[in-house]
């Protein structure tokens, strides 16, 4: 696992997570808890109480009647999917900006994310998967190690998205040319870091490469997958110009049908709009 404090020694700030969630987290954990305690804790954070709000409310649920109370919200998405999407809303507000950077954009880069973590859902649903959320915030998160690189280092990153625009190499490919190391690995270390589940942190850390995961194959091929269709599709950017190729081993991994491709865009199209909304910042 990558060191990351002998390579970006000021992450103070990030490198844990904001105590509503550890507290959430805790709630999740105890078995004696309830929706109303959830909400309770939830309700002290206004930003936080307004987003979840939004989601309850969105397209995505297609609810007859407005969801007004944080308790119900919580009721409704439920206690694993509520501390997954509270992880996804603690780190965007953690990430706000990738200062003058002209060639990746903080909307570029999110928009990327999000579509990424909605096909890699709609994937897990597509296979029968259990806690398809798990793979939504996976997709979300699977690039986070490159923002934390330009946020360190904008000029000796600005060197990689360089050699990614000449065309002829994929952002990890130039990312391990100039630092020695690239994004999945410092977002395996980073999600290590926050102590996620190992699952997690191998398939963040294998995204590129799942035949090496040793463990939540599904999960890091899944993603695999849904990062290379999204690059395809050209939604968003992660500063790369090329489409990374696809694993056939990551394929195979999943028992998917070429066929079931035109569904996932078709979902994936439509859902993304309403995710937008309470994910991307404009």
């Amino acid at each position: 696992m990558l060191n990351l404090r002998r390579y970006f020694p000021h992450l103070d700030k990030i490198s844990s997570l904001p105590a509503i969630y550890n507290r959430i987290t805790e709630l999740i954990d105890d078995p004696n808890a309830s929706a109303s305690d959830l909400g309770r804790v939830i309700e002290k954070d206004q930003a936080l109480t307004a987003r979840l709000l939004q989601i309850a409310n969105s397209a995505l649920w297609g609810l007859p009647k407005p969801v007004t109370t944080v308790a119900r919200a919580v009721s409704i998405l439920g206690f694993k999917q509520l501390r997954e999407l509270v992880l996804a809303l603690t780190v965007r507000e953690n990430f706000r900006s990738l200062g003058h950077n002209s060639r990746i954009t903080v909307r570029s880069f999110w928009e990327h994310s999000i579509a990424c973590g909605i096909g890699s859902r709609i994937l897990a649903i597509v296979q029968s998967l259990p806690n398809p959320e798990t793979y939504f915030v996976a997709g979300f998160l699977h690039d986070i190690g490159q923002l934390l690189m330009i946020e360190h280092f904008p000029e000796k990153y600005a060197e990689v998205l360089q050699r990614t625009h000449d065309g002829d190499r994929l952002a990890y490919e130039a990312e391990r040319e100039v630092f020695g190391f690239s994004h999945d690995e410092v977002g395996g270390a980073l999600c290590h870091a926050w102590r996620l589940p190992p699952e997690f942190v191998d398939a963040i850390l294998h995204h590129h490469r799942p035949a090496h995961v040793g463990r939540a194959r599904s999960l890091a091929a899944t993603l695999h997958i849904s990062d290379v269709l999204v690059h395809a599709l050209e939604i968003g950017s992660s500063g790369t110009k090329l489409v990374p190729p696809l694993d056939k081993h990551a394929w195979a991994a999943t028992g998917l049908r070429e066929n079931v491709l035109e569904t996932v865009v078709e979902r994936l199209l439509e859902q993304l709009q309403s995710t937008r909304e309470f994910l991307l910042v404009n």
